[in-house]
């Protein structure tokens, strides 16, 4: 029965493929307890891609991540972008080097890009059009 579930998704097929290569546990041996139940939540996970029409969540294998501001000017979204994915990087270097302060100071900076962004802090359907804009202008001053 398993191998006509997973013949039915060429993608799953792959992927749990993968799976199977990396198990060491045993979770995927046919002979172990609730493997299909465990290959169907699987299945299901990773179609779950969809955004189900709202403009405020994009969901990824069955996790939801709030979007960016649509509110906000390309360009003001572009930078925070740009300083979002140097603050990330610098994250991971501070974390090769194992300096805290760096990776603090690094983390810091990613989550201020991403309150710019309206990723975190307060929903930015929730607030005024001109508050979402100052705070996206603030987190970009903050972070020059």
């Amino acid at each position: 029965m398993l191998k006509s579930l997973m013949a039915q998704s060429e993608h799953g097929r792959q992927r749990l493929r993968r799976d199977v290569e990396s198990d060491s546990r045993g979770m995927w041996d046919a002979s172990t307890p609730g493997v299909i139940q465990r290959y169907l939540v699987y299945l299901r996970r990773m179609s779950e891609n969809s955004d189900g029409g709202d403009d405020r969540w994009l969901i990824v294998r069955g996790r939801r991540w709030r979007r960016t501001d649509p509110a906000l000017a390309p360009r003001v979204v572009e930078e925070l972008k740009s300083r979002l994915g140097a603050a990330r990087n610098a994250v991971k270097q501070a974390k090769k080097r194992g300096d805290e302060n760096d990776l603090a100071e690094a983390r810091r900076k990613v989550n201020i890009a991403k309150h710019g962004l309206g990723e975190r802090g307060e929903y930015w359907w929730e607030m005024a059009v001109e508050d979402r804009e100052r705070r996206a202008e603030e987190s970009l001053r903050e972070l020059r």
